[in-house]
């Protein structure tokens, strides 16, 4: 009886950090998504009922983006003749951004994504980039300050 082994807590410290890291990123994308999602995705009555509202002209700037790169996918535009038309001009976003959500909606859409598809894919990934920006704030602060700080990253 003298030499049994210290006990062991059933739960890890790591598996604790990693519920928590996902509780906390599922609550993120919560506060992101469902207080304006009758905002985002209308259902008002009529022709033009159910549509993705997107409601700066960035956002749906980049909205034609996407949809010109899934039209011309993997290549993008990078000289647009409609900014300061007649002449057209460069495009000064990077493609990256363009690139995700379009990849995301060929895979969600099985390669050939509906134009609806596309727009509620592009409603839904920023929110689910800016919860998954906690992972890398995590690694970030537990190797600046170490374990015992974490729970500030968590409620920040």
């Amino acid at each position: 009886m003298d030499n049994l082994p210290p006990s062991r807590s059933l739960i890890s410290s790591n598996a604790i950090h990693c519920l928590l890291l996902l509780f906390f990123a599922l609550l993120m994308l919560l506060i992101r998504t469902v207080p304006v999602y009758t905002k985002i995705f209308t259902n008002w009555p009529g022709e033009y009922g159910d549509y993705v509202n997107f409601s700066a002209d960035d956002a749906i700037y980049h909205i034609r983006l996407i949809h010109n790169t899934l039209h011309h996918f993997p290549w993008r535009v990078f000289f647009d003749p409609f900014i300061h038309f007649p002449f057209g001009g460069y495009i000064t976003f990077g493609p990256l951004f363009t690139n995700i959500i379009a990849t995301a909606a060929l895979i969600i859409g099985l390669g050939s994504p509906s134009p609806e598809l596309i727009n509620h894919v592009s409603a839904y990934v920023p929110p689910i980039m800016g919860a998954l920006c906690l992972i890398p704030l995590y690694f970030i602060v537990r190797k600046l300050f170490g374990k015992t700080r974490l729970l500030s990253v968590h409620l920040f």
